[in-house]
């Protein structure tokens, strides 16, 4: 029984690792036409197996849809902004050559936002000095 929430979030890690592409949309069916299929094989050896038979059709049908379900929304979700994406339409601006004063800002070619770079905040370690003894403790 604990296989069946394992294989369940395989399925939602797939589809969150390569959410709005192909992969995670293969994955989600994938995952949910092999639940479907097992119950439908299941559901055509009930004669055989008897009323466990239909419980676990039941279970597995229940699965299925809840994984679809969780997987195609998890699929849908966008993607994270890389650190060299237009804050406005997310144009990957990688490799464009810098302009402006300091040579730190890009004009989108797809919106014509300019797109400026982070700037590096140097942090300074905290000094360490010697250890207080405590005392009146």
């Amino acid at each position: 029984m604990i296989l069946f929430p394992i294989y369940g979030m395989a399925v939602l890690w797939c589809a969150r690792r390569w959410r709005r592409r192909w992969p995670s949309f293969v994955a989600v069916g994938l995952g949910t036409g092999a639940m479907a299929a097992i119950g439908v094989l299941l559901g055509a050896e009930d004669v055989v197996f008897g009323m466990r038979a239909r419980l676990l059709v039941m279970l597995l049908w229940g699965e299925a849809l809840v994984v679809g379900g969780l997987g195609l929304y998890a699929a849908m979700l966008p993607r994270r902004r890389g650190e060299m994406d237009c804050h406005t339409c997310g144009y990957h601006l990688d490799g464009l050559e810098m302009s402006g004063p300091r040579g730190d800002t890009i004009t989108c070619p797809e919106c014509g936002q300019p797109w400026k770079r982070p700037e590096v905040v140097e942090l300074t370690p905290i000094p360490k000095g010697p250890r207080r003894k405590r005392t009146g403790i």
